[in-house]
């Protein structure tokens, strides 16, 4: 059986995930050999072949995909390698990015498997080299979709009738329900200067409709107002791991800001507030921020899970450190009290349906205090 996975990659200038061409497809029926299947990928798509994975937005995506889909072996991309040749992409991208394992590549294989799980020496989503035949495995295609506002599928006519096929999966929701979230009717300046990072909140702990009303007040936030020379901005999203869309520089005026937030996806994993603040912590994930001037990290949060809470608090207090982070409390799963310890500020946002008057005020004070 065959099970499609289908996500689309794209950055804040697209404005919408889904109206990117660039698409990949798990295909979860075990290939003998890298060769297999690449000609399925080639045979069965539209303009399709084995993936090439690009960069960390890419990989953060994949692994996303993997944790929520078990897998008896590994996974076949694109990479190979000739005995008198580099490393290469089979769509003739340029191979300057690898996620390889400590010690890979492994000179006695010469075609690139992701590991779809922990195992020992390659954690899941890193690479490795194997044998490009003999060696039973699922694969990713990389395939052109048709940029429309639905998600490409494969033709069904191109998978065998005993297959099934989905445009969507449990990891990863893309809903149209119109937003019920009333904006704020003032939308104030950001009268300070200073890097600021939000993180909008992408798992189970709301339903899709609450997903939308939070992005679409956060993206209210980005009015006319923010100075954006002053401030710089990066908005990631996380559930069970974090994904950070777009960092700082790539966001320069309110349509580029409201594009990216709304973008956002809904998961419906398990929300990790742990994985979110470790990446938004780490300067080689979140950075290319005005030099010499405070981080201050909005999280939004609609869980708060005693465990999730305790692992979180080193990236917390690396955070404070770093600035200040405010936690938005969302919805009834997420307690003021027990998200406090993490936080320099823990603002409420109690019921989904509407949101509090001061809401907005809140957050501009508690991100520049006078």
């Amino acid at each position: 059986m065959s099970l499609f996975w289908n996500i689309k990659l794209s950055n804040a200038a697209s404005q919408c995930i889904l109206g990117s061409t660039r698409c990949f497809a798990l295909v979860t029926e075990n290939a003998s050999a890298w060769y297999s299947a690449e000609e399925h990928c080639e045979s069965h798509l539209s303009s399709g072949f084995l993936a090439s994975i690009r960069n960390a937005f890419e990989t953060s995506y994949i692994q996303s995909l993997l944790r929520n889909s078990p897998l008896s072996t590994n996974v076949w991309i694109g990479g190979f390698r000739t005995a008198d040749s580099p490393f290469q992409w089979t769509d003739g991208e340029s191979f300057f990015y690898n996620q390889f394992a400590p010690g890979q590549p492994d000179p006695s294989g010469s075609c690139i498997q992701i590991c779809s799980k922990d195992e020992p020496g390659c954690r899941l989503g890193q690479w490795k080299t194997a044998p490009c035949s003999g060696v039973m495995s699922s694969f990713f295609c990389e395939y052109v979709g048709s940029g429309s506002s639905t998600t490409a599928q494969p033709s069904s006519s191109t998978i065998s009738s005993s297959a099934t096929q989905s445009g969507s999966s449990s990891t990863l929701i893309h809903s149209s329900i119109s937003p019920s979230t009333p904006l704020p009717t003032t939308i104030q300046a950001v009268p300070c200067q200073g890097n600021f990072v939000f993180l909008i909140d992408s798992s189970n702990g709301m339903t899709p409709p609450q997903f939308r009303n939070q992005t679409t007040y956060i993206s209210s936030i980005f009015g006319a107002t923010w100075t954006y020379t002053e401030a710089d901005i990066a908005i990631a999203q996380y559930a069970d791991t974090a994904i950070v869309s777009d960092p700082f520089g790539t966001i320069t005026d309110v349509d580029s800001a409201q594009a990216a937030v709304k973008s956002a996806n809904y998961y419906g994993d398990t929300a990790r507030i742990t994985a979110a603040l470790q990446a938004t912590s780490d300067p080689k994930i979140i950075n290319g921020g005005q030099p010499g001037v405070s981080q201050t990290t909005i999280l939004f949060a609609s869980t708060s899970v005693d465990t999730d809470i305790a692992a979180a608090m080193p990236y917390a207090n690396k955070l404070k450190a770093m600035g200040s982070l405010i936690i938005v409390a969302m919805g009834p799963n997420a307690s003021v009290n027990k998200l406090q310890p993490l936080a320099t500020k823990v603002l409420s946002w109690a019921d989904f349906s509407s949101v509090p008057a001061n809401l907005n005020s809140q957050i501009i004070s508690a991100m520049c205090p006078t």
